[in-house]
């Protein structure tokens, strides 16, 4: 269930036209994209539980124990990566004092005046 909704969130991001030039966007939408794989190999590895014959049952158990580890440190490790690579962009989004970026002020604290339509 939870991979159906990220990857319908996925393609609602993609298609409603965030901005891929801006840095924080693309995070979130390959965060979004590392999760929805993510549970989509743990639907793998249930699904393959209920399809194994009784006979194998333990066999299987055995092996989905490594297999449950190995998959939680590679999440583990791209979640990780995702984050590292975002931190130097939100160390300088808040050092250039970003309040006055998103709400343009000007140098005395005021809004800026609007710029003329035509």
């Amino acid at each position: 269930m939870l991979s159906f909704l990220g990857s319908l969130v996925i393609l609602f991001q993609a298609k409603s036209g965030f901005p891929l030039s801006n840095k924080f966007c693309p995070w979130i939408l390959c965060l979004v994209m590392s999760a929805t794989v993510i549970c989509l190999g743990y639907t793998f590895l249930s699904a393959m539980r209920l399809v194994v014959p009784d006979r194998m049952q333990s066999h299987y158990q055995e092996l989905s124990k490594g297999l449950h580890i190995v998959w939680t440190v590679t999440a583990g490790i791209v979640r990780l990566f995702l984050l590292v690579r975002m931190c130097p962009w939100l160390k300088r989004f808040v050092h250039k004092d970003a309040s006055r970026r998103l709400l343009k002020l000007g140098p005395d604290g005021r809004a800026n005046k609007p710029e003329p339509l035509c």
